[in-house]
């Protein structure tokens, strides 16, 4: 039994305890209370079976013939083992051996004629955690840039701290 199923249960216990009422019990189980008479009648009828899904175990209503499959399968073999599951999908389809890409992947897979080829990562190294003076070339760096370029300028025209542009603006030369 599934947990939902289990739940079914002692909420079951709960109702017959009078805890709960049937209004209750349906809204938590998130069904209708006409439904929910229905299920616990099966439950009482069949036992924990009767909580069951009688679809369980089942194979699907929507699944491909498997005629169907085996012709897909053998035409995939014979002439596009060497495409993809999208673009042989595509050309089946051309044939009128109508798939989707994705369970044909999964015959596939099935099948062992097809492998999942995960990608490598690439590998970078690790990189040592260094204060930014300890690098010569941002030794160089330290003290440039757009503020200390203006201020330099500054200081040249013989404006010095006191003559100081605000951020963002260039000098100009008169």
């Amino acid at each position: 039994m599934s947990g939902k199923e289990r739940q079914r249960v002692g909420i079951r216990a709960s109702v017959t305890t009078k805890e709960l009422s049937l209004v209750e019990a349906s809204e938590g189980l998130g069904l209708c209370s006409r439904q929910t008479r229905r299920v616990w009648k099966r439950y009482d009828t069949r036992g924990d079976g009767g909580l069951v899904h009688r679809l369980r175990g089942k194979p699907s209503q929507r699944r491909t013939a498997p005629e169907l499959r085996a012709k897909i399968l053998a035409r995939y073999a014979e002439r596009y083992s060497d495409c993809g599951p999208t673009l042989a999908a595509e050309y089946l389809g051309k044939e009128k051996l109508v798939v989707k890409h994705e369970p044909l992947r999964r015959w596939l897979l099935a099948e062992n004629k097809r492998t999942v080829r995960r990608r490598r990562q690439r590998h970078r190294p690790r990189q040592e955690n260094q204060p930014a003076a300890t690098h010569p070339w941002r030794k160089q760096m330290i003290g440039s840039g757009r503020g200390a370029l203006a201020r330099r300028r500054a200081e040249r025209l013989g404006g010095g701290e006191n003559n100081k542009q605000p951020r963002g603006h260039f000098l100009l030369s008169s």
